[in-house]
Protein backbone atom coordinates (compact mmCIF):
# COMPACT_ATOMS: atom_id res chain seq x y z
CA UNK A 1 0.00 0.00 0.00
CA UNK A 2 2.83 2.38 0.85
CA UNK A 3 4.55 1.82 -2.49
CA UNK A 4 1.29 2.45 -4.34
CA UNK A 5 0.89 5.82 -2.68
CA UNK A 6 4.49 6.72 -3.51
CA UNK A 7 4.08 5.64 -7.14
CA UNK A 8 0.83 7.64 -7.45
CA UNK A 9 2.57 10.71 -6.00
CA UNK A 10 5.39 10.32 -8.55
CA UNK A 11 2.91 9.82 -11.39
CA UNK A 12 0.85 12.87 -10.50
CA UNK A 13 3.94 15.02 -10.06
CA UNK A 14 5.08 13.92 -13.53
CA UNK A 15 1.69 14.75 -15.02
CA UNK A 16 1.69 18.11 -13.26
CA UNK A 17 5.17 18.96 -14.53
CA UNK A 18 4.14 18.12 -18.12
CA UNK A 19 1.02 20.28 -17.78
CA UNK A 20 3.09 23.18 -16.44
CA UNK A 21 5.68 22.77 -19.23
CA UNK A 22 3.03 22.72 -21.97
CA UNK A 23 1.06 25.65 -20.53
CA UNK A 24 4.27 27.71 -20.23
CA UNK A 25 5.05 26.98 -23.89
CA UNK A 26 1.57 28.06 -24.95
CA UNK A 27 1.68 31.21 -22.84
CA UNK A 28 5.10 32.14 -24.27
CA UNK A 29 3.57 32.06 -27.77
CA UNK A 30 0.69 34.41 -26.92
CA UNK A 31 2.47 37.82 -27.03
CA UNK A 32 3.91 37.34 -30.56
CA UNK A 33 0.56 35.96 -31.70
CA UNK A 34 -1.32 38.97 -30.32
CA UNK A 35 1.24 41.35 -31.86
CA UNK A 36 0.88 39.68 -35.26
CA UNK A 37 -2.91 39.83 -35.00
CA UNK A 38 -2.82 43.56 -34.19
CA UNK A 39 -0.37 44.17 -37.06
CA UNK A 40 -2.74 42.30 -39.39
CA UNK A 41 -5.72 44.38 -38.26
CA UNK A 42 -3.76 47.62 -38.71
CA UNK A 43 -2.73 46.59 -42.22
CA UNK A 44 -6.28 45.53 -43.00
CA UNK A 45 -7.73 48.87 -41.89
CA UNK A 46 -5.00 50.87 -43.61
CA UNK A 47 -3.57 52.60 -40.58
CA UNK A 48 -0.58 51.89 -38.39
CA UNK A 49 2.44 49.89 -39.37
CA UNK A 50 1.36 48.85 -42.86
CA UNK A 51 0.59 52.34 -44.14
CA UNK A 52 3.68 53.80 -42.46
CA UNK A 53 5.87 51.35 -44.30
CA UNK A 54 4.24 52.13 -47.63
CA UNK A 55 4.54 55.86 -46.94
CA UNK A 56 8.23 55.50 -46.09
CA UNK A 57 8.79 53.42 -49.22
CA UNK A 58 7.21 56.13 -51.38
CA UNK A 59 9.32 58.79 -49.65
CA UNK A 60 12.48 56.75 -50.28
CA UNK A 61 11.61 56.47 -53.98
CA UNK A 62 10.68 60.13 -54.50
CA UNK A 63 13.04 61.80 -52.08
CA UNK A 64 12.30 64.32 -49.35
CA UNK A 65 8.91 65.92 -48.85
CA UNK A 66 9.63 68.71 -51.36
CA UNK A 67 9.96 66.19 -54.20
CA UNK A 68 13.68 66.54 -54.86
CA UNK A 69 15.44 63.23 -55.49
CA UNK A 70 17.70 62.06 -52.72
CA UNK A 71 21.41 62.06 -53.50
CA UNK A 72 23.00 58.61 -53.65
CA UNK A 73 24.70 57.60 -50.46
CA UNK A 74 28.34 56.61 -50.63
CA UNK A 75 29.08 53.07 -49.57
CA UNK A 76 32.15 52.52 -47.45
Amino acid sequence: MDTTVILLAFAWSGVLSVVIFVSKGLLDQLPPLIESWRRFLRALHGDGVGSDTARERRRDETGPEDGRPTPPQSQQ
